[in-house]
């Protein structure tokens, strides 16, 4: 049976051994800690920049809706215009060749 110093001694080699081990594993996850803070600060960044080009993506896409709007305005006023004026000018024209034949 080994003598009650030795077992202390044993004890105390145990508890540094443990206390090591704390330690070790107290290093590592701060290593752990401040890797993974920096690839979230990566991916935030990395989501940040997404963000602003989708939001320069909409405001293209809303400046050329816009456009197109406009120009399809445009396109549907000056088509009843000259629906509104061609018609009836046309018409006129008509009847002025239609009247001497149809008489």
């Amino acid at each position: 049976m080994p003598e009650e110093s030795e077992i202390s001694k044993r004890i105390d080699d145990l508890h540094r051994r443990f206390d090591d081990l704390r330690n070790y594993l107290d290093r590592r996850l701060e290593d752990l800690r401040s890797d993974v803070a920096g690839h979230l600060e990566l991916i935030s960044q990395r989501l940040d920049e997404q963000a602003r080009r989708l939001d320069e993506q909409a405001r293209r896409l809303d400046a050329l809706i816009a456009f197109q709007h406009s120009a399809l305005r445009w396109t549907i006023t000056t088509m009843v215009a000259l629906f509104g004026i061609a018609v009836p000018v046309w018409m006129w024209v008509l009847s002025l060749v239609l009247r001497p034949l149809l008489r």
